[in-house]
């Protein structure tokens, strides 16, 4: 799905991350610790 991004020249595409990257903790939050998986959510990861 991304791979058609390749097709956008670079200094396009680096206007949309610019913009990501100045919005990300407003759009999605800073956390001050990193989460720690229940037992539930390990199980999904390889061990």
């Amino acid at each position: 799905m991304f791979y058609v991004a390749v097709i956008i020249p670079p200094f396009i595409r680096n206007i949309f991350y610019n913009i990501a990257a100045k919005y990300r903790y407003r759009w999605f939050g800073k956390r001050e610790e990193c989460r720690i998986p229940t037992p539930e959510i390990r199980q999904k990861f390889l061990a």
